[in-house]
This record gives structure tokens, sequence and C-alpha cells, in this order.
């Protein structure tokens, strides 16, 4: 891979992060937790929504994660003092909702219209059997704000109601240290932000159990005292925490600047080593072909990668030397395609990747000829020849441009090493995100500049030259040659994956064989349709979500 490419790729990486579709933003929470006098907690919360695109559903998950039990009722979902419509399934017209309360203590889906614009939902709830105590002290102890959503909140602001104005006690919980609290008139108020997406807020108060008349789930434990030791045991854990957090940043920062100075270094240093420098080496352009096939010679000007234009040349080639025709013709449905027959002859000299192909195609042609998009399938013939066809081939064009054994050891040194890098960069992002990319980028760099440690024998840098300067040549080539030499010219472009017009000058004022103008009509529909059908390793699909929109 050349390092143009390489910078490409990490730019459309960073390209595909800031060219998102529609979100959304929580600019503010409001929830109101009331405890009654039967021990129940009637709950709303209020959620404030802007869109930044068009959305149509929203869901709400309640995660207790401190209580099992907690029966959830009177759930409403309303909009402006409009209630929602409740429904039988999760799949329901604008305006309804659906809820349930099988895995998760409560959840929650509404549908509504929504473009451009900002919303406040409101979420209602009744929970009975979530306070616990024993005949003096009762306490609620809630996650108003989790950690787990996906989403920071703006602005949040949470009160708790007492059945009435005897004493109580009262505590925050949260990783943010800008919330602000009152304690008032039977009411315990926290409001700030912003809230992040990893941040929580939950609140604890302990009242007398004489405020209830409902005896509250056992939990003899439950005093102000006993309360007041858990908030100062988890502030002191968080504390430490941070301390932690704060030791692995500066050890983070270190790592990060070591991972960028040694990647720097060994591609500074394998860019000053690397033994291919092109003209700088006295390398001029020529027309005189190389004494390998267009595959090898391919395989050698991409850093011994077998691209998807390997294969495409080898049967072109194959044609060029009379062992097929491949002629144009159209189709049942009126569209051109290419269709491929056997013209009985072998020719001398094949390699065995080139006979696997040959004798492969032979097969496939039978009497009456094969479309070219039908040379390869998915049948286990099939797979198993393309990756004899890919190792034999590999094999081979080692044999001709033979490494060094000892700068083979320098070049999966420094590639090994240099992907353990980038996968430790990773490690880093949470504590230094730029560095973190940056020690990213350079380590896969010095894993990629690898390549320069990797040294030809003298004869294989002798024929490695040689293939370079035919390549430079076939940037612009003279109009000289026979329609032969130019067919064989052809067949190596076409390996070397130049652009189409770099493939039509081979073309110009010379008579050439069929399949060859058939060719340059559409190189790169011709070479998709035959590298399309050979991917023998691995096949990655993205796709996107299938939602319509929504924001939880």
């Amino acid at each position: 891979m050349k390092l143009h490419t390489a910078l490409t790729f990490f730019f459309l990486i960073g390209l595909s992060y800031t060219t998102a579709a529609n979100d959304f933003h929580i600019k503010e929470v409001e929830l109101t937790y009331t405890i009654t006098e039967t021990g129940s907690v009637e709950v709303i919360e209020k959620r404030t929504y802007e869109f930044d695109g068009d959305f149509s559903w929203a869901d709400y998950r309640l995660e207790n994660e401190v209580y099992d039990n907690g029966d959830i009722r009177n759930v409403t979902i309303s909009e402006d003092g409009e209630q929602y419509q409740l429904v039988d399934e999760k799949e329901g017209p604008e305006g309804s909702y659906y809820y349930e309360t099988d895995e998760d203590p409560l959840y929650v889906i509404w549908h509504y219209s929504a473009s451009d614009e900002r919303r406040t939902f409101e979420i209602s709830y009744t929970i009975d059997n979530i306070l616990e105590g024993n005949n003096k002290w009762v306490q609620f102890f809630w996650k108003a704000v989790t950690d787990r959503w996906d989403k920071s909140t703006g602005q949040v602001d949470i009160t708790v109601n007492f059945p009435n104005d005897e004493e109580h006690h009262s505590w925050v919980r949260s990783q943010n240290r800008e919330l602000f609290t009152t304690s008032e008139n039977g009411r315990f108020h926290i409001t700030g932000g912003p809230v992040e997406e990893n941040q929580f807020v939950a609140v604890r108060v302990v009242l007398p159990a004489a405020q209830l008349d409902t005896e509250p789930i056992e939990n003899q434990e439950v005093s102000p005292q006993w309360a007041e030791d858990k908030e100062t045991k988890w502030l002191a854990d968080y504390e430490q925490y941070l301390e932690r957090q704060e030791q692995l940043a500066d050890y983070a920062e270190i790592a990060a600047y070591a991972i960028i100075l040694i990647s720097f270094g060994v591609i500074l240093f394998g860019w000053k080593n690397r033994q291919i420098k092109g003209r700088a080496a006295g390398v001029s352009p020529t027309s005189d072909q190389p004494d390998v096939p267009p595959a090898i010679a391919a395989w050698a000007m991409n850093h011994h990668i077998i691209s998807e234009y390997c294969l495409p040349a080898t049967l072109f080639d194959l044609s060029r030397k009379g062992a097929f025709k491949i002629e144009e013709f159209e189709g049942e449905d009126g569209s051109e395609t290419y269709r491929v027959t056997s013209t009985g002859h072998t020719p001398d000299n094949l390699t065995d990747w080139e006979l696997a192909l040959f004798h492969h195609i032979q097969q496939k042609a039978g009497d009456d000829g094969v479309k070219l998009n039908n040379l390869f399938g998915d049948s286990s013939a099939d797979q198993k020849m393309l990756e004899k066809w890919y190792v034999d081939l590999k094999k081979d064009a080692n044999e001709h441009l033979p490494v060094q054994p000892e700068s083979k050891i320098k070049y999966y040194w420094t590639l090994g090493i240099g992907l353990l890098l980038f996968v430790l960069s990773f490690g880093i992002l949470s504590y230094h995100p730029v560095l973190a990319f940056t020690a990213m980028f350079l380590s896969l760099m010095m894993a990629l500049s690898s390549t320069f440690l990797r040294h030809y024998t003298p004869q294989g840098l002798q024929r490695y030259n040689h293939i370079y300067a035919y390549y430079l040549w076939l940037q612009n080539p003279d109009q000289t040659g026979t329609p032969e030499e130019r067919a064989a010219d052809l067949c190596y472009a076409i390996a070397f994956g130049l652009p189409k017009k770099k493939v039509e000058q081979l073309t110009e004022n010379i008579q050439m064989p069929g399949f060859l103008k058939a060719y340059s009509a559409d190189v790169a529909l011709i070479a998709a349709s035959v590298s399309s059908t050979t991917t023998t390793t691995t096949t990655v699909s993205v796709g996107t979500s299938g939602g319509s929109g929504g924001a939880g």
C-alpha cells in the first residue's frame, strides 16, 4: 500500500465521523419523585430533546441497579398536557406508546413526528414496594440519571418530595462536582449540569418511619449514620479512582510519546535504508517487457500484495496466447456481456498457477462457452482452485524476486512491533485522544514501512528494476511495437491496475485482437466482474441501521 493511499484511508475514516446523519441532544431532564405516606413513589420525568433531522420514535428504559423488587404501575406518556394512547405492540401510530415490565423494571417506547425542533415529553409512573428500612428509619435510594445513557444531558433538575416537613436526611452521589443541592420545606432539590454520558446522578434520602403508614422492605441497618457512612465510603473510593486515573493518564501520555518517537524513528530509518529508490537509483523507462508474467510483475509493484487485477490479467494473458477466445455478445435481456470459449490449444511454458486457471476455465467453458461473470462461483471446487492459485502465484513470485533472508527478519519484526504498538495505542484513547490517534497513525505507518526493510538479492533487485522501468514506460507509452507486443503490454497494464485512459493509449492506431478491444471498452467493468467473484479470504459488509429515526 502506498503512503498516499494510507493517508487517504485515514482521511476517509476521519471524514466518516464528521458526516453523521440525524442526531439529537437531551437538553434538559426534570425529575420529580414524590414519596407518599403509603410508601409508594410517584415519578414524573420530563425530557427535553433537541432534534437535528427527522425522528419518529423514542424509548425509555428503567434500569434499577439497586433493588430487584419494585412494582411499576400507572405508566403514561404525555406532551403539552396531551396524553398519548396506550397500544399493545411496539410499532404504533403517531401519538401512541407501549410499555412492558418483563426483562427490565420498565421499558417504554412512544411514537411521534419531529423535524429540526425541540420537544418535551413527560414519562410518569408509580413504584410500589421500593422503600427499605425498619421501625425507626426508611430509605429511598435511586439513580435518577444513569451512566448507561448514550447521550450527555445538558441540564438536570431533580426534586424529591417527602410526606411532610418533618426531619429528613439527604445526599447526592455523582461524579459531577458542580451539582447544587437545597433541602427545605419537605423537599430535596438538585440542579446543575451538564451530566456527561459516563456520569450518573443518584439520590439517597432517609426519613423517620413514622412518616409512613406502611411497612418498608426490611433492612435493620438503615439509619442516617449508616447512610452517611455509605456515601463517605463511595466518595473516598471515587477519590482513589480519580487518583489512579490521573496516574494512568500520566503513564498513557508517556506511552503515547514513546510510541510516536519509536514509530517515527523506525519510519525514518526504513526510508533512509530502503532499497527501491526508483529514478534516484538510475532506473529509466523501457519498453522491454519483463521476463515474468503480468501477475508477478504486479505483485512486485504492489509491495508483494496480489491485487484484484492479477486474476483478470492472467485470464487475458492466456487468451492472448491462444488458450481462449473472449468475445462480446448480447445477452437474453439485451445487455452486452462477454463469453469465454476454449480453442483447444495449450500454450507452452505455463506455470503451475497458470495451468490451474487454464484447466479450470476449460472445464467451465465446455463446448458452448461460459459467461465471463460465471467463471467463478461459490462452489467448494471453485474456491479450492482459487486458493491454490493464490498460494502458487505467491510462491512463484517469491522465487522470481528472492529477498535477502536477513531482511525478512527485519521486515517481520518491524511489521509485528508496528501492529502491536497500533493495538496498544487504543488503550490511550480515553486519556489523550489526540496523542492516541497520532500514535495509531504513526505505528500503522511503521508497520507499513517494514516493506522498506525487505531487500531483494542482487538478482531479485535487477529483475525488480526492470519491472519498475517497464512500469514507468507504461505510464506514457510510445506508439511503436507489433500488435502482439502491444497486446502483451495491455495485459501488463491490466495487472498493474492502470487507469482506463492509460490503457486506451496502448490501443491507439493499432489493430488489436478482438478480446482486447472489448476489454479496453471498459476496463473497470470487466476487471470488477472477474475480481468480484474471486474473493477467497474475507468478505466485509458494511450497512446502516434499519430504523426510521429514534431517540432514547
